[in-house]
This record gives structure tokens, C-alpha cells and sequence, in this order.
């Protein structure tokens, strides 16, 4: 009968849907150099700061520029400089004083590396015109290494894969690109692979 014939097509429809491959994934490695906006979450201090960022990966080096702050008790650091191979770092206070400090930590880039691809993901709506396709990975690390979880989304195409720019990451127990963090969630947004030229030109340099 009619109920059967549709149940049929329902179960059939499911199978077949069961039965796809699995989504390839696409994105292999993120960009060296780029400049975005984004939106940080601190768990450990319970501040949340709005921010520009300038990345370069080939010199290992970090520029912030905060310019929204949620907390009156939040550090007044409004401008950071980080050059990870030198070991120090320069900042601008709301007072405009600029700072030399030296500081020890490790360089973690930002990017994919050996994470798991756990599979594609739709923000916003699920589709093209409203939408953003992202591949989404896992890592669990290694001992006292914590966990980290990030979408990615292509800007370039190679023969085989893709060039990725950060739409979301998030740091459990494990340290982040900017120093003395370990469970943040950040999310990026207005990403552009132009850095300008004098991005890394901390204050000192400036006066």
C-alpha cells in the first residue's frame, strides 16, 4: 500500500545517505602571515577582550591591538608586541606608556599540524550564500599537552589541497599562541592574508 511504498523510499533514503564516503578533508596547512579581527574568552581570568591581530609564522612573531575592553579590572595592556625568537615583548598601556619586557615562552603556531579531522561543519546556515563550510579538528596531545579543537576554512587551492585561514579555536588545559594562556576560546573573523609592513614595528621603534 501507499504507507509501505513510502516507508520503503524513507529507508532507502537512509541507507543510501549511511552508505556516502566520508567528507575529504581539505585543509592541510593555514597561512604564514596574516592580519584579522577577533574575539578572545580567558576561562582562567574571566576576561574577554576584543582585538586586531597580526600574525607571522615565518619570524615568529605576534602584534595585538586591543580596542574594546568588557572589564574595568582587566590588565591595561591596550598594544602587545611578541617576537618569540628574541624572547621579548613590548606593550602600550591606556596611558600610552610603551614597555620592554622580557618573557620565556615557547612559540605554538597557529594551524592544523597533526590534529584529527573530525569531518565538515556549516556556520550560520547551511548553505553557499549564507553559510561557511569549515573542516573542524581535534587533538587530544600528549601528556600535561591538554586539548585543542579548531574550524578552518580554505582561501587557496593547491592540485590537492588547501591553504586554510582560523575561523575558531579553543585551548583546554594547553598553551596558546599569546603568552601565559591555557584555556581560551578565540574566534576570528575579517581575515586577510595582507600584513602591513610596518605591523611588527613595536613602540619603541615608533617614537
Amino acid at each position: 500500500d501507499i504507507i509501505m511504498k513510502v516507508f520503503i523510499v524513507f529507508v532507502s533514503l537512509l541507507v543510501l545517505g549511511y552508505c556516502q564516503p566520508p567528507q575529504p578533508q581539505r585543509c592541510k596547512e593555514a597561512p604564514p602571515k596574516w592580519h584579522a579581527h577577533f574575539r578572545e574568552i580567558d576561562y582562567d581570568t574571566g576576561f574577554f577582550r576584543f582585538a586586531e591581530i597580526d600574525y607571522d609564522a615565518d619570524n615568529e612573531q605576534i602584534h595585538v591591538r586591543e580596542y574594546v575592553g568588557e572589564d574595568e579590572q582587566r590588565p591595561t595592556v591596550v598594544e602587545e608586541w611578541f617576537y618569540f625568537r628574541e624572547q621579548k615583548k613590548y606593550n602600550v598601556s591606556r596611558e600610552q606608556r610603551c614597555t620592554a619586557y622580557a618573557f620565556y615562552h615557547d612559540w605554538h603556531p597557529i594551524g592544523i599540524h597533526d590534529a584529527r579531522f573530525v569531518g565538515r561543519e556549516w556556520i550560520g546556515a547551511e548553505t553557499t550564500t549564507l553559510g561557511l563550510l569549515v573542516d573542524e579538528f581535534f587533538d587530544r596531545g600528549g601528556d600535561n599537552e591538554g586539548l585543542w579543537h579548531g574550524l578552518f576554512a580554505p582561501i587557496t587551492r593547491g592540485t590537492s589541497e588547501y591553504v586554510c585561514i582560523p575561523v575558531l579555536e579553543s585551548y583546554l588545559r594547553r598553551d596558546a599562541p599569546f603568552p601565559e594562556r591555557r584555556n581560551i576560546h578565540v574566534m576570528y573573523t575579517n581575515i586577510t592574508t595582507l600584513v602591513s609592513p610596518t605591523a611588527f614595528d613595536h613602540c619603541l621603534l615608533k617614537r
